[in-house]
């Protein structure tokens, strides 16, 4: 199963989300999730339920290298969001 990598989505649809925040680069080293250009990556937010329960964010992003900034980025896939709990539903 691929790992989810933390990232928060808080940049806009569109626009590139870097991957050097403390938690994202946290779950890529833990992971060993070796990125490359054009790989599409499943990532995770915190989030809660309409009852304040712990119900994560999902989605999946295409991750980019900007050679100038030298970093990664993902374009994150805004049709792809859903909550975790959507998913365990959907399980059974």
């Amino acid at each position: 199963m691929t790992p989810r990598i933390f990232l928060h989505p808080g940049m806009g649809e569109g626009q590139p989300h870097y991957l050097d925040r403390v938690g994202t680069v946290d779950d890529l080293a833990h992971s060993g999730l070796a990125l490359h250009e054009g790989m599409i990556v499943s990532f995770y937010d915190y989030d809660a339920s309409d009852k304040s329960a712990d119900d994560k964010l999902l989605f999946e992003g295409t991750v980019h290298y900007d050679a100038a900034g030298q970093k990664w980025y993902a374009l994150v896939d805004w049709a792809s969001f859903r909550h975790e709990s959507d998913e365990a539903g959907s399980a059974s």
